[in-house]
């Protein structure tokens, strides 16, 4: 088992917190002790590498989740806007119609008019 230098712990720490995880929460998703975890971070004990890379896993799922989080929020809100647009167009195009036919419907209750008085 190699030696893990404070820095290298250090970076860890700021990459789990960077990824919006606890110790604890990172003990739930890697399956590794909270308290191996506390120990790693503070010098006190070192982690065989399988244990590392479980963390290291870790706390990449859960960055590469909140990218795609991210992602989909965005195509959710691109989505919505064009659908937006396209209830706008489609609302025009309701009024112009009804524009038309209150225009038609005045012209026949004129034409109507004209004959009943012929």
């Amino acid at each position: 088992m190699s030696e893990v230098n404070m820095d290298d712990r250090r970076e860890f720490r700021r990459k789990r917190r960077a990824a919006g995880l606890s110790q604890t929460r990172l003990s739930q998703l890697s399956g590794v002790s909270g308290s191996m975890i506390c120990l790693f971070e503070k010098g006190r004990r070192n982690a065989p590498p399988s244990t590392l890379k479980k963390l290291e896993q870790a706390i990449a799922d859960q960055v590469r989740g909140h990218k795609m989080g991210s992602a989909l929020r965005v195509e959710r809100e691109e989505a919505v806007a064009s659908f937006r647009k396209e209830i706008d167009l489609l609302r025009q195009i309701a009024d112009a119609f009804k524009e038309v036919r209150l225009k038609y419907e005045d012209q026949i209750a004129s034409i109507d008019d004209q004959r009943r008085v012929v």
